[in-house]
């Protein structure tokens, strides 16, 4: 016997696939050049800045011979 699926089940199937759907969406429009998205991506799946005040590498440079 197959288990009925409730509405909880059905919901959180359906809101996966549309948080799916909606990356994929994001990052169709950033390759197309909208920028706004591109930095949107770029801050929130990248860890990127627009502060200039915040170092990205606290320790000193490494030495190349």
């Amino acid at each position: 016997r197959e288990k009925k699926m409730t509405f909880d089940d059905y919901f959180r199937q359906e809101r996966e696939c549309g948080r799916m759907a909606l990356r994929q969406k994001l990052f169709e429009l950033g390759l197309e050049g909208e920028v706004s998205i591109q930095i949107f991506l770029a801050k929130n799946w990248l860890g990127m800045s627009d502060r200039g005040d915040q170092p990205v590498f606290a320790g000193p440079l490494p030495w190349v011979d």
